[in-house]
């Protein structure tokens, strides 16, 4: 077990290494704040959420509520993430 948490937690460090500096997933924007997408890492029917309402790269998107669920503004849309999901949006804060 410790040699598999180990291996989770060297490729979360990687992960987090990887996001371009001064960009942040949209779980970590403040509530208020403002944002342009950069990219999604999701796959499957969350990626498919995603594009459905309209949170695509390019996009901007208005933190409206942080807790217990992110709520945000894409356009004239009001959309409710789940954290996992929203941790999977880059973004990068305007």
């Amino acid at each position: 077990m410790a040699v598999r948490a180990e291996k989770l937690a060297k490729a979360n460090n990687n992960r987090q290494a990887s996001v371009p500096q001064g960009h942040l997933n949209l779980a970590q924007l403040p509530k208020g704040r403002k944002a342009r997408v950069c990219s999604l890492s999701e796959t499957g029917k969350d990626l498919q959420k995603l594009l459905i309402f309209g949170i695509t790269p390019g996009q901007s998107v208005l933190v409206i509520q942080q807790y217990p669920t992110i709520v945000v503004e894409v356009g004239h849309t009001v959309v409710a993430l789940d954290r996992q999901v929203a941790s999977k949006v880059l973004v990068k804060p305007l």
